[in-house]
């Protein structure tokens, strides 16, 4: 079932947080992501994981070349981190 106005859909979304924020996902299971919204945050939480900065955390996950095509995203309680293509179709976890 697509996205609709149906329940279950889009208005269930935006009614549920007030309002429709592409920033903050919820993968289905519980948990919810948010958008890291700066470069400093983004090199922050890498640093936290171990890497240089976002662009080596990028990098060491989907490769050089495509660390632009990318978003960090981190679940606000449980702090795990994924990216998530430009296009939210493709989720890669961080490690």
């Amino acid at each position: 079932m697509g996205l609709n106005n149906s329940a279950g859909g889009v208005s269930d979304f935006i009614d549920c947080f007030g309002k429709k924020n592409n920033s903050n996902r919820n993968n289905g299971d519980g948990n919810n992501f948010k958008k890291l919204r700066s470069n400093n945050e983004a090199n922050e939480y890498a640093k936290s994981r171990g890497y240089r900065d976002a662009h080596d955390l990028k990098e060491s996950h989907v490769g050089r070349g495509n660390e632009s095509k990318f978003d960090i995203e981190v679940d606000f309680i449980t702090k795990e981190g994924r990216l998530i293509s430009k296009d939210g179709k493709v989720i890669v976890p961080i490690y």
